[in-house]
């Protein structure tokens, strides 16, 4: 358990998984206003 909190730790401190990480956040949100507004 220990292992996997530091190797998460470590990768989320990289540059490369920072833009995954952006790019994922920012495809969730625009699917998520895409969403909102089909709703409508």
């Amino acid at each position: 358990m220990w292992s996997s909190q530091i190797f998460s730790a470590s990768v989320r401190g990289s540059p490369v998984c920072k833009a995954i990480s952006k790019c994922l956040y920012s495809f969730v949100r625009d699917s998520l206003v895409i969403s909102k507004y089909e709703t409508l």
